[in-house]
C-alpha cells in the first residue's frame, strides 16, 4: 500500500540528521506521523535517493510527499506518532494548494498549551516539559501565538494566545535559518499566527531527573 500527503515540519538533529513530520492523509481526516528510518533513527540526507541539496529544497512544509504506507514504531510511549519508513521509496510532489495545507494544519492545531500536551508543566524558567515515563497523547502539534521573541543561545520565549509564556529551543531549520544568517536578531520578535511546538526525547539530564523530561521545543511556525 501507499500513502499520499503534506509535508509538516524539517527540525534539526546531531550529525546531519533531522526530524521529519508528514500528515498522511485518510480520506476525508488526517494522520500526523514522524518518520524514522529502520531501525528506528531519524532520517538523513544520505538515505534518499536525491542530493543533499536537492532534498533540502523538497523538504519543505506545504509539499506533497508519497511514500509507502509506514509501520507503527512503539519505542517511544510520549511520542506515538512515530513510524517506519524506507527513506529510498520516498518520492516529492507540488507545492499542495492552500487550502489543503490549512485542513492539515487545522486537524492539528489545539487552543492551548495544555490541550496540546495534557501533561505538560513549567519548570522555573520557564521551560516546559512532560514527564517521560507515561505515555503522551501527542508529541507535536500547533498553537494560536501572540508573539515569538528571539533569545540567546537559539532559544526563544513563547507567547501563546492563550496566555502561557515559555521558553524553548528553536530546533525548525526554517527559524534557525533566519537566526543564524542573522535575519532576525537577540531581543526581536518574530511575528507567528500559529507555532509549532514538539517534545524532545526523555532525558533525566545525566540523572538530574527523574522522571526524565521531554521539553516542548518550537518545530516551527505559520504566519
Amino acid at each position: 500500500m501507499s500513502a499520499r500527503g503534506i509535508i509538516l515540519s524539517r527540525t534539526e538533529m546531531t550529525n546531519g540528521y533531522f526530524c521529519g513530520c508528514v500528515a498522511i492523509e485518510r480520506g476525508v481526516t488526517w494522520e500526523q506521523v514522524r518518520l524514522l528510518s529502520a531501525p528506528g533513527v531519524h532520517l538523513h540526507p544520505n538515505q534518499f535517493r536525491v542530493a543533499s541539496v536537492a532534498l533540502r529544497a523538497r523538504w519543505k512544509p506545504g509539499r506533497e510527499i508519497f511514500l509507502p504506507e509506514p509501520d507503527v514504531f512503539e519505542a517511544r510511549r510520549t511520542h506515538p506518532e512515530d513510524r517506519l519508513v524506507d527513506p529510498k521509496a520516498i518520492r516529492f510532489g507540488q507545492q499542495a494548494e492552500a487550502a489543503k495545507i490549512q485542513s492539515a494544519v487545522s486537524a492539528f492545531s489545539f487552543g492551548s498549551l495544555a490541550e496540546l500536551f495534557p501533561n505538560v508543566l513549567l519548570q522555573g524558567n520557564g521551560k516546559a516539559y512532560v514527564p517521560g515515563d507515561r505515555p503522551s497523547p501527542r508529541s507535536v502539534g500547533y498553537v494560536p501565538c501572540e508573539r515569538i521573541t528571539v533569545a540567546e543561545d537559539e532559544f526563544a520565549t513563547v507567547r501563546t494566545a492563550g496566555g502561557d509564556d515559555l521558553t524553548c529551543k528553536v530546533k525548525s531549520e526554517i527559524f534557525l535559518e533566519k537566526i543564524r544568517s542573522e535575519q532576525i536578531g537577540s531581543g526581536e520578535n518574530y511575528p507567528a499566527r500559529l507555532v509549532r511546538l514538539g517534545l524532545a526525547n526523555p532525558s533525566d539530564w545525566e540523572g538530574r531527573f527523574n522522571p526524565p523530561r521531554c521539553y516542548v521545543m518550537l518545530t516551527g511556525t505559520i504566519r
